[in-house]
């Protein structure tokens, strides 16, 4: 299941803030992902940082892990300390998701305010009882808004449900048989492709993973609500939310950026990057 150490910032978060945050920059043998696309520069930051920032300025969010490998251990908190505002704590770990997401309950269940200077693990003595709402978001998907988060986590606390982002399907899917035959062909007007975030109500998902026997099957992290079992609405998203997997996506975010600083189209948040 892999190592786990954690080191905290000192900031203080508001009691208004009811939700955590989870932020994956681990690779993922099941989706193909590789640690280069969460570290690569995009407009001389990090893809992870731009991530990072956008959670970090979604005002419902009161604190964020960050889970990275270990040899990045030491850049995630450099990172961290440049840009945070709010309580952000480093996981280093090579966990697949399910048993990732366990150790970040362990910890959001903590006390999240460590004396100045003090980086040591925090302690495991104390439910934190103002979070009730994890998100999930992966590292290399740079354009989330904090404000299209703030309206899925309006849709979870509403429905009490787990909520996913996706985007409808362009594409036309087929059912194929196993010797290459169309089967048949899905409405299509049904069809969505998942993105993160993915907004996890924290008391049912620590109940589902309990009873996981061993949480270490390979999943995307877009499959933990399916995977738990817990019911879970649709928020649209939408198409710029890419996940950076390879050359041509890195290359369609940097146009992206571009275009964005050119119309002038920047979001408040993005002026620390």
């Amino acid at each position: 299941m892999g190592t786990e150490n954690s080191h905290m910032s000192t900031q203080t978060s508001s009691p208004s803030e009811t939700a955590c945050a989870l932020l994956v920059a681990i690779p993922n043998t099941f989706t193909g992902e590789t640690e280069e696309y969460f570290w690569r520069p995009l407009h001389s930051r990090p893809v992870v940082e731009w991530a990072l920032a956008a959670l970090i300025h979604t005002p419902a969010i009161g604190k964020v892990l960050l889970a990275v490998s270990p040899q990045r251990s030491q850049m995630a908190q450099a990172i961290a300390a440049r840009i945070s505002t709010k309580p952000v704590s480093v996981l280093s770990s090579t966990a697949p998701p399910l048993a990732l997401l366990a150790t970040a309950l362990r910890l959001i269940a903590a006390d999240p305010q460590p004396e100045a200077g003090n980086h040591k693990p925090p302690t495991h003595d104390r439910e934190d009882t103002a979070s009730q709402w994890l998100v999930l978001h992966t590292g290399n998907r740079p354009f989330l808004s904090p404000v299209q988060l703030t309206e899925a986590l309006t849709l979870a606390q509403r429905s009490n449900e787990a909520v996913a982002t996706a985007v409808p399907m362009k594409d036309t899917v087929k059912i194929v048989s196993a010797d290459g035959c169309v089967l048949d062909t899905p409405d299509r007007s049904r069809l969505w492709s998942l993105q993160t975030p993915l907004v996890l109500p924290i008391a049912q998902t620590r109940h589902a993973l309990a009873r996981i026997a061993v949480p270490t099957m390979p999943i995307p992290l877009t499959g933990v609500a399916t995977a738990l079992g817990l019911p879970t609405r649709i928020y649209p998203g939408t198409h710029e939310n890419i996940a950076i997997t390879d050359q041509e996506a890195f290359a369609f975010a940097e146009a992206l950026c571009t275009r964005n600083l050119a119309i002038g189209d920047r979001e408040p948040w993005r002026n620390i990057l």
